[in-house]
């Protein structure tokens, strides 16, 4: 889940300003809608909120368990 809703790693640089960021955010999310229509046009069901909603508690569970990066 994180690696398509990860931000790019260059929105953070100190020179970036936010309207620059916001930009590339924005194209980012574009590109990924784009993908889930080229899957659901070759037949990929898109998934079901309750297998997400799954998912998503997985992925906050081992969360948990990843060591501090503080």
């Amino acid at each position: 889940m994180n690696g398509a809703g990860a931000e790019s790693t260059e929105i953070w640089d100190a020179r970036m300003t936010l309207g620059r960021a916001y930009r590339i955010l924005m194209r980012q999310w574009r590109w990924a809608f784009e993908i889930g229509a080229g899957n659901r046009k070759r037949g990929m069901p898109p998934v079901r909120f309750f297998d997400f909603w799954a998912l998503y508690r997985e992925e906050v569970r081992l969360a948990a368990a990843y060591p501090s990066t503080d």
